[in-house]
This record gives C-alpha cells, structure tokens and sequence, in this order.
C-alpha cells in the first residue's frame, strides 16, 4: 500500500477553488463527498472570521447547485453543496484512488491524502498533469511491513494523543479536549482513534504469531 499527500491548486473555474480563493482566511474542511450520474454532494466545515460573506458567495456562484446550511455561529459553519461533479475530488474517484478526508482547502490549494496502490496514484498524478492542474506531492509513503500502516491522519492523531495525555493513567486529556485541539468533531477523532488502535493492535498480534528463527548453535 502506497500512501501520498498531494498539495493541489484548485481550478478558479470551480467554486471550492474560486470561493475559497476570494476568501483566502477561510478554511474549507471537506468533511465527507459522493460523486455519481455527473453530480456531486459535499459536506464542508468552514471556519472563518465572519461565516456570513462565505456563504452568500457560495449562495450566489453559478457552480453551486444547491446550499444547505445545516449549522451555523459567526465565524463556523456546517454546509452541504450540491453541484454538476467533476471537480478534484470526483477525478480522484474516477481512479479509484482513497481519499481520505477531511480535506482542507485554503486560498485556492487543497491537501489531499491519498491511499492505494502505486499505480492508482500515480494515475491521478497524472491526469491533474493532463488537465494542467498545479500540485506537488508533499510526501510520499509504501508501507513495506504490516505494523506500518497508519495513515498521515492516523499518525498525527495519535501522536497528537500521545503529546496531550490522552493514553496516560490516569488521562491527562478527555476526547472533547483531544478533538478541540485538533479541530476534529469528537465523532471523528473517536472514529480515527478507534481506526488506529484497531490497525495496531493487529499488526502486533501478527507480530506476536510470527514464528522465531533459532539463531545458529542455540538451543529452544
């Protein structure tokens, strides 16, 4: 398994890459999405100084099928948009390639986790080329043995945990707290936690069951 972070310029002639461009201290966090039949449906977190101006210039582009605005305080907001597809994330389906969200977009660039195999990323790298669409690959990770398998959100949470007490007797700190400073819902960390110990405590099982090769001249 392949894993790849892409840093990608958005198309202004899509509206996450437009909006977000015109709004460059406004953070798009791309919570969840489906693609089908040429439409798309997209959960987005925004986080902004004022909410309000967002989401009018959202209201307003032609991009934009529809907006629901599930949640809202001044400077926070839950939204659901419905648009005509075929934007970043739908290519990275047509290659079957793993997003993993959420995906952030500032100013006009979005970072991608990507997960799979190395020929599925490598044809989503290749069709951003193929449609001139700027990105850099900020990292890029095989995973050659079975307890390197967390992904770069897996890591950085636990290793987030890890930092704040969240694994310490007693706990330093709750799963509300955890989730607050990562700017995560608490579901959602919850999840990526669960995800990760999950991941890990496999991995040392195997390890665990592998068999032990006697070196030479010892005896068992």
């Amino acid at each position: 398994m392949t894993e790849a972070r892409f840093a990608v310029s958005l198309s202004t002639e899509r509206w996450l890459g437009d909006v977000s461009s015109a709004f460059p201290e406004t953070t798009f966090r791309v919570r969840s999405g489906a693609a089908g039949d040429s439409r798309g449906v997209w959960l987005c977190w925004l986080l902004a100084p004022e909410v309000a101006p967002v989401i009018d210039a959202l209201d307003r582009h032609e991009g934009v099928d529809r907006l629901t605005v599930l949640s809202r305080t001044e400077t926070e907001a839950a939204i659901q948009c419905t648009d005509e597809g075929g934007g970043l994330l739908c290519r990275a389906f047509e290659t079957e390639t793993s997003v993993e969200f959420p995906v952030d977009v500032t100013g006009g660039r979005a970072v991608i986790d990507a997960v799979g195999e190395a020929g599925r990323l490598t044809a989503f790298g290749r069709l951003l080329e193929a449609e001139e669409t700027a990105f850099e690959i900020e990292s890029l990770r095989t995973h050659t043995a079975p307890y390197d398998r967390l992904t770069h959100q897996q890591h950085a949470l636990v290793t987030t945990a890890l930092e704040r007490g969240y694994y310490d007797t007693p706990r330093e700190c709750s799963l509300t707290e955890l989730a607050a400073a990562v700017g995560l819902a608490k579901s959602t960390v919850s999840e990526t936690l669960h995800r990760a110990e999950g991941a890990i405590i496999k991995s040392a099982l195997k390890l665990a069951d592998a068999p032990v090769s006697s070196a030479p001249g010892s005896t068992r």
